[in-house]
């Protein structure tokens, strides 16, 4: 199923989508180069946390 989504651009690269039930969400794929040690090290730039948050939800229950 493809879902048209929307690039903010950010500094967390945020993509936003709606579902055909009208649930939106924004995917991040946020910098995290806190997550080693030592921030200077090797492929610390790389490291990233992926977020899925849920923006609006006009439905009764949590979506799956």
């Amino acid at each position: 199923m493809y879902y048209p989504f929307e690039f903010e651009n950010d500094v967390d690269n945020t993509y936003l989508l709606s579902t055909f039930l009208g649930v939106a969400y924004a995917v991040k794929f946020k910098p995290s180069p806190y997550l080693l040690e030592d921030e200077s090290a090797v492929y610390s730039d790389s490291i990233y946390e992926f977020i899925i948050e849920i923006v609006y939800n006009p439905l009764d229950k949590n979506p799956h």
